[in-house]
This record gives structure tokens, sequence and C-alpha cells, in this order.
């Protein structure tokens, strides 16, 4: 048992290994293909000649079938034609047989019968046929149909592939362009970042906090907070006072009067008080 779990644990770790080794390969080839134009280049002309084998591979075989369909086109007429034939000698079978009856020529009359059979045999024949081969059209047609569209759509990336490989090749050199010019902008700013005027405005930023700070800090400050406090209760207690002394002047005017109050009517004042 222990012999045998060895072996399968060997047998596990050189899969696990031919796995690796081959997604290596497959890593390795993507990077020889992706990493210079030439590599592009030599990708696109390596799917070219894949399609062109498809494409060749393909059309033979829609040919060998276009052959087997004319094959049966050409049976078809053929057996139309027999067909047509057949009927004709029938149908001069079963005349001759009408015939024999009416003389009751018994031997006659067997041989005339003996033809219709043989010749409506071989029409029934011929219809079963019929019916296979224009079942074996149809279907075939639909393969056809298939295949030439698989046809047209290889033919299509065969010819767009020329154009596509030129816009690969200039749109991988485009970008590494772009990106190694990138690269050496972020350099420069780096090293613009990194002198001496990094730390000037670094310390100018912590001055401007530093100055925000003791702004708040001023307006916080609890002396001056007291006196904003003194200075809001007097107001209050002034408007209290002017209150208390408008209410007081009030109740005197209305203790003078008696608590009435003029009414003014058009252009005459009269009191509602009662005379003395």
């Amino acid at each position: 048992m222990a012999q045998l779990n060895l072996v399968q644990s060997i047998w596990r770790f050189i899969t696990l290994y031919q796995v690796r080794v081959a997604l290596g390969w497959v890593k390795a080839g993507d990077e020889l293909f992706t990493s210079s134009p030439d590599g592009i280049s030599a990708a696109f002309d390596i799917a070219k000649d894949g399609l062109v084998e498809n494409f060749t591979a393909l059309r033979s075989a829609v040919a060998d079938l276009e052959t087997v369909l004319e094959g049966y086109r050409v049976e078809l007429e053929d057996l139309e034609k027999e067909e047509q034939s057949l009927i004709g000698m029938r149908n001069g079978a079963l005349a001759k047989f009408e015939k024999a009856q009416t003389a009751k020529d018994e031997v006659a009359m067997a041989q005339h019968q003996a033809a219709f059979e043989r010749f409506d045999k071989r029409i029934q024949a011929i219809d079963k046929r019929q019916a296979e081969l224009n079942e074996l059209l149809s279907q075939k047609d639909t393969e056809m149909a298939g295949h030439m569209l698989m046809l047209t759509k290889l033919q299509g990336e065969l010819k767009a592939l020329p154009a596509e490989k030129a816009q690969a090749i200039a749109e991988f050199v485009s970008n590494t362009t772009l990106i190694a010019l990138r690269d050496r902008i972020n350099g420069i700013k780096t090293n613009i970042d990194r002198g001496p005027i990094d730390a000037v405005r670094a310390k100018l930023a912590t001055l401007r906090s530093t100055a925000k700070v003791a702004a708040k800090l001023d307006g916080a400050d609890v002396e001056v907070q007291d006196e904003q406090y003194a200075a809001v209760g007097a107001t209050v207690a002034a408007g209290d006072r002017m209150q208390q002394m408008l209410a007081a002047r009030k109740a005197e005017r209305d203790a003078r009067t008696g608590g009435v109050t003029a009414v003014t009517t058009d252009a005459t004042t009269v009191s509602d008080r009662p005379k003395i």
C-alpha cells in the first residue's frame, strides 16, 4: 500500500511538473510575441498562416460537398426523365390490358398486367429515391450555407489581418513611447520634489497651519470671552429696564384715564368716558 502511494505521489509530481513546464513555455512564448514590434509582426504572420490553412482546408471540403450535391442533382434529373418514360409505358400497358380484357384474351391480359406491375414498381422505387435525394439536398444545402458563411468570415479575417497587424504594431510603438516618456517625466518630478524646494514648501505649509491655529485661539481667549459675556449681559439688562419703564408709563396712563381708550370717528374725536 505504501509503495502504491509512493508511485501515485511520484506520478502526481511528474504531472504537475509537466504542467508547470508547459505553462512556462506558454508564458515565454507570449513574452516573445508581445515584447517587440518584430514579435507582434511574427504573431500576425503565424495567425495568417493558420487562417490560410483553415480557409484552404474548408474550401476543399466545401468543393467536395458541392461535388456530392451536384451528383444528387444529376441523379434527380435522370430519375425524373426515367419516371416520365415509365409513366408513359405504364399507361400503355394499362390501355393494352383494357383492350385484351375486352377481347377476353387471357394471355395478353397477363402479359400487359405483368408489364404494368413492373413499370409501377419501378416508379414507386423512383419516388422513394427522389424523396431521399430531396431530403439529402435540403440537409446538405443547409450545411453548405454554414460552410460558405465560415469561408466568408475567414476570407474577411484574412483581408483585415494586414491592417490589424499594422495598427497593432503602431499602437505598441506609440504606447511604449508614451510610457517611456511618462516614466521620464515622473523621474524629473521626483528629482525636483526631493530637492531643497520641497523643504521650503513643507515649511510654508506648516507655518500656514500654525497661523490658522493661532487665529482660532485668539477668538477662544478666556478674557475675551468674559468681556463678550459681560457686554451681552449689559445689553440684556438695559433691554429689560426699558421694558419695565414702558410698562410703568402705560400703567400710569391707564390709571389717569380709567382704562378707557379714545375712539376716533370721521373728523371728530369722541370719548366714551361719561360726562361729569
